[in-house]
């Protein structure tokens, strides 16, 4: 495939920020060590009965027909929060920065979506080609879809929040915020980080994206458990969703199906 100048260009901007990123992101993880604070298990275990988060999880996946997928995210985060209320678990803190000032996981935030949205995105890009070599179906995922499709404010200013803020929200509170926390009261962290990552992954129902989503989804569990906020996840998130958007609003994401 071809590339034109201005994609070279941004090419090369992207590589040096995700070298730069993950640069900064090493020299952290040093520092963690060396301090010995670089540990999993800083994300809360909850005492949520299974039983709920099933019967949560359950309600999301029928509601979805009627939501449709970009507003599954404020659903899940309208459910998370009313289950953490029943449990008696303080929402505000639950979702909070954690250990970190705002502006620390502001920044720590962007730094990790900086470091992985590039080669996240060449992976998707390498199987999409994979599959065009075999000749195999390559269809957009739906929101991408929805996205491009939008006609006039009233319809893409909805759609723009859904993708960029609402889903974030909503599948970090679902699954780095309670299933994960959830199954950290019977598994390992680092069993619980892969099999959050797998759920994460599969229910977004897109199989060239599977394998994205997977690394995407242990990413932030593991963001999760070594710094235990949950908002460096949602913005983790934000950010990466936003480039996407972002990239799809000059011309330079995926094309629609």
């Amino acid at each position: 495939m071809k590339l034109s100048g201005m994609e070279w260009r941004l090419l090369g901007a992207g590589v040096a920020a995700t070298l730069l990123a993950a640069a900064f992101l090493l020299g952290l993880l040093l520092r963690a060590r060396r301090a010995g604070r670089l540990h999993l298990g800083r994300a809360p275990v909850l005492p949520v009965p299974a039983f709920d988060l099933l019967a949560l999880v359950a309600i999301l996946l029928l509601a979805m027909g009627q939501l449709g997928g970009l507003w599954f995210g404020l659903a899940a985060a309208g459910g998370v929060a009313l289950l953490l209320r029943i449990n008696r678990i303080p929402i505000a803190r639950h979702f909070g920065p954690g250990p970190l000032t705002l502006l620390q996981a502001v920044g720590l935030a962007l730094a990790i979506a900086l470091a992985v949205y590039l080669p996240l995105q060449m992976l998707s890009d390498g199987i999409e080609e994979t599959f065009h070599h075999f000749g195999w179906p390559t269809p957009a995922e739906p929101a991408v879809d929805l996205f491009l499709g939008a006609h006039g404010w009233r319809q893409f200013v909805p759609i723009l929040l859904a993708a960029v803020v609402f889903a974030p929200l909503g599948e970090e509170a679902l699954f780095r915020g309670l299933i994960q926390p959830v199954l950290r009261r019977r598994l390992a962290p680092g069993a619980a980080i892969a099999v959050t990552a797998l759920l994460f992954a599969a229910i977004h129902g897109h199989g060239i994206s599977f394998l994205p989503l997977l690394g995407f989804g242990a990413v932030l569990g593991l963001a999760y458990e070594l710094t235990g906020s949950l908002l460096v996840c949602i913005l983790v998130h934000f950010w990466f969703n936003f480039f996407t958007a972002l990239l799809l609003l000059t011309g330079y994401g995926p094309s629609p199906s």
